[in-house]
């Protein structure tokens, strides 16, 4: 009875909302994906068609186990779609390489349907992603967000050739979250667009800037004005050095950075490349980057610190690549000892006829020499090995004395046990080669035996 009072309330409520006229549903479902949307067509004969007249398109491959099944819904759904409809709005929310045929695909269909805004949400686990704004093209677009998000701290989208958003003539809006930016010589970028009256780069930037911006310092201040909704903000210190020289600029402004949680200064540049008349980060520039938002903190990362930082992760890069080297000696070490063993077959004098024992005498040989030629060449590539070894365990020491104490004292655990297996690994080396030089030796005297037996025979 239950069941079927249930069944009653939903036909009535269906009935209701089928009552409505076509663009207060199209209202409604725009606030969920496509997919739920077609969901409802299920409802009754007048929700069955309905998700092919949306306005407002939104697809996620999160709601897919995999990113085929999830290219062939978007396929599914831009053929059905109304082909006369113009698409006001696409989300499109993907995880993977902008180079998937659905990426293409759905800015295509948008494009040709007179979109007017586009949210791109690049979903990133710890690899950056390369998304090429050589994408976008479009008469009608006015409103573009492009969003990096993760469910690990590492990764970002990194976006190419910024200035080709003039292909966007009307674009009104240009909203960019956790993104990268480089241009066609990975060194810097351009926005520049008429059209463009808003500018918002939401959360975080880390901006470097090279010295040709430097020749006129109210470039930095202007760039400033567009930063107003960065909370973390990251510069490099040479712009704050150049700033410091011409400080009458900042000395009757107020910081337009006025969101700011933290700030971060680091070096880009190595002393003997800065100008000569390079002078330090002055108050004034400090007290106008902090003026608007006095909370935020301040972290100065000087180019000691760079040095020393960069040094650490290059003495950790060289211990992860000789982990792997030791690693794979000791898996060839065993992978020989098996093989030797297995080859390793007792050799029997022979009591038979002259030519039988010549030609045992001379499968002997042929075997020893064999032996010999494998001997050499495994004594000369471990050589090479234990030098590079070696070599890399000096290149870490150096490293390692030039980083401040109490990094060192952090690091040497783990280069100390590095030695301490490096000779571990090089005493085995020594110790099978020494086994195979004397079975070689023992082969050796086999011969010497058969031969002298052959010879007193013939005699």
């Amino acid at each position: 009875m239950g069941s079927e009072n249930d069944k009653k309330r939903l036909d009535v409520e269906v009935e209701r909302l089928s009552s409505l006229p076509d663009d207060l549903i199209h209202k409604t479902l725009s606030f969920s994906d496509t997919l739920d949307a077609i969901k409802t067509s299920t409802l009754s004969s007048r929700w069955r068609f309905i998700w092919t007249t949306m306005t407002c398109l939104a697809f996620s491959s999160e709601d897919f186990p995999n990113l085929p099944k999830f290219s062939k819904f978007v396929k599914h759904v831009l053929s059905g779609h109304d082909n006369q409809r113009e698409v006001s709005s696409v989300k499109l929310s993907f995880r993977g390489k902008a180079s998937h045929v659905f990426v293409k695909r759905i800015l295509d269909y948008a494009f040709s349907h007179n979109v007017q805004q586009l949210d791109i949400t690049c979903l990133v686990d710890s690899v950056n992603i390369m998304f090429p704004l050589s994408l976008l093209s479009s008469q009608t677009l006015k409103h573009l967000f492009l969003k990096h998000a993760y469910r690990r701290p590492k990764g970002s989208v990194t976006l190419t050739s910024i200035e080709l958003i003039s292909k966007c003539v009307n674009l009104k809006n240009l909203t960019l979250t956790r993104c990268e930016m480089v241009g066609s010589d990975n060194t810097d970028f351009s926005i520049f667009h008429p059209q463009l009256s808003n500018l918002t780069i939401e959360r975080k930037a880390d901006i470097s800037i090279n010295e040709q911006y430097w020749e006129d310092p109210q470039n930095i201040v202007g760039l400033f004005t567009l930063l107003q909704s960065v909370k973390d903000l990251t510069l490099n210190l040479e712009i704050l050095e150049h700033l410091s020289s011409s400080v009458e600029i900042i000395s009757h402004q107020h910081s337009p950075l006025a969101n700011l949680k933290s700030i971060k200064i680091h070096p880009l540049l190595e002393k003997w490349r800065l100008p000569r008349d390079t002078i330090n980060i002055s108050t004034e520039v400090k007290n106008y980057l902090l003026d608007s938002s006095p909370g935020a903190t301040f972290t100065m990362v000087s180019r000691e610190d760079i040095i020393a930082e960069r040094n650490a992760t290059y003495a950790k890069n060289c211990m992860a690549e000789l982990r792997v080297l030791l690693e794979q000696e000791k898996a060839d070490m065993e992978t020989n000892r098996a093989h030797t063993e297995q080859e390793n077959v007792p050799m029997e004098s022979h009591n038979a006829k002259m030519d039988e024992e010549q030609n045992a005498l001379d499968e002997n040989v042929g075997h020893i020499n064999s032996c010999w030629e494998s001997l050499n060449e495994q004594i000369k590539e471990g050589k090479e090995k234990m030098d590079y070894i070696v070599r890399q365990l000096r290149f870490i020491r150096e490293l390692l004395t030039k980083l401040p104490a109490s990094k060192r004292a952090e690091m040497q655990p783990c280069y100390s046990s590095f030695c301490a297996q490096a000779e571990s690994v090089m005493c085995k080396k020594r110790d099978c080669m020494k086994i195979q030089l004397d079975e070689n030796q023992s082969r050796l005297n086999v011969c010497f035996h058969e031969l002298a037996t052959t010879l007193q025979s013939s005699l």
